[in-house]
């Protein structure tokens, strides 16, 4: 499925998951309303990644907000992040601050609240992408 793009209005968010779910649909599905914008991942239809631009939906932050970090170890990781490059969660566990088995669940949170929020809007477009 190469290049899909619409409006809620003319496909609902649950119409268009339930296609790329029967289908089977490897790609990003990217949904956007005024300055938000968030991507799931989809391979074979299922949700493997999911990226936004709302600071509340960030692994670090979803990680605070869970109790297995605390701010100022975020810190720490973001520094190490930026002079290595490396992802987040990839930093956490190599430190041993985060269980890979806890990166794990949250990020599996994070991409079902980053869809389950959009489902929530009202208005706004999309575009998937192989």
């Amino acid at each position: 499925m190469r290049g899909l793009m619409g409006s809620f209005a003319a496909l609902p968010l649950p119409d268009l998951v339930e296609l790329l779910a029967r289908r089977r649909a490897t790609g990003s599905l990217t949904c956007e309303r005024g300055s938000v914008r968030k991507t799931v991942h989809l391979r074979e239809g299922a949700g493997v990644g999911a990226s936004s631009n709302d600071p509340r939906e960030y692994l670090g932050a979803l990680l605070v907000a869970f109790g297995h970090l605390d701010e100022e170890q975020l810190a720490k990781a973001f520094r190490t992040q930026e002079e290595t490059r490396v992802r987040l969660g990839s930093v956490l566990t190599m430190v041993g601050l985060v269980r890979p088995e806890t990166i794990r669940d949250v990020l599996a949170i994070k991409i079902r609240e980053t869809l389950l929020d959009a489902f929530l809007w009202d208005s706004g477009v999309f575009s998937f992408d192989d």
